[in-house]
């Protein structure tokens, strides 16, 4: 414990001191007075050894000593810490329970019924037989040729067209390459719209100097 001493304290003889804390310790007569905060004031009788507790500011009287003490001694250093203890050692693995049995399987419920067959409809009636269509037209029977011979100036061209007899129908057209002039070239043919019996050419000359060529035009006639 630490001690401190007012400055009154040392007018005292050292012997007388130690004398009177001994009377305290030993059990002289003690006077409890307040403590206040973490420190304890006190006076002390220098002939009787006599102890009182005071107030902090409190003044002692002739004769008497004042005393101050902390209330409680000061902490003691941290032991250092321990060692670790060892790891215990790992419980044996419990036993696997036994498998439950197997419940019975529950029973098959019954097959339902078959529904009805529905009844089968009747057949309908027979529709009456429309009646026969008109007799077409007779179909073209006989066919014959038309030609045209055609000439074409170098670089241009010429639409031109061959018919068959009044009422007859062209039926194809075209012109022999062998017999033509090598520059000319055929652009169009078709029979020509709206008229059965015309057929419709349409020649074209590749030829750049001056000149001209010549083409015979064919086409085959149905009555």
């Amino acid at each position: 414990m630490r001690i401190r001493v007012s400055p009154r304290a040392f007018l005292v003889s050292r012997p007388g001191m130690v004398l009177a804390l001994v009377l305290v310790l030993i059990g002289g007569v003690v006077t409890i007075g307040n403590a206040a905060g973490d420190v304890i004031n006190a006076c002390v009788n220098k002939s009787s050894g006599e102890l009182k507790i005071v107030d902090a500011g409190s003044t002692c009287p002739n004769n008497w000593v004042a005393l101050q003490w902390n209330s409680q001694g000061a902490s003691g250093v941290t032991g250092a810490t321990g060692p670790a203890g060892p790891t215990g050692a790992t419980g044996a693995t419990g036993a696997t329970g036994a498998t439950g049995a197997t419940g019975p399987a529950g029973p098959t419920g019954d097959t339902g019924a078959n529904g009805a067959t529905g009844a089968t409809g009747a057949n309908g009636a027979t529709g009456a037989t429309g009646p026969s269509g008109a007799t077409g037209p007779a179909g073209l029977t006989n066919t014959y040729d038309r030609s045209s011979s055609l000439t074409v100036n170098s670089n241009s061209f010429i639409t031109t067209f061959v018919s068959c007899n009044t009422g007859d129908v062209a039926i194809s057209g075209g012109f022999d390459k062998f017999s033509s002039g090598s520059d000319l070239e055929l652009l169009v043919s078709h029979r020509e719209s709206g008229i059965p019996a015309t057929w419709r050419f349409t020649v074209f000359n590749h030829l750049i100097l001056p000149g001209s060529d010549s083409i015979v035009l064919w086409i085959v006639c149905a009555h």
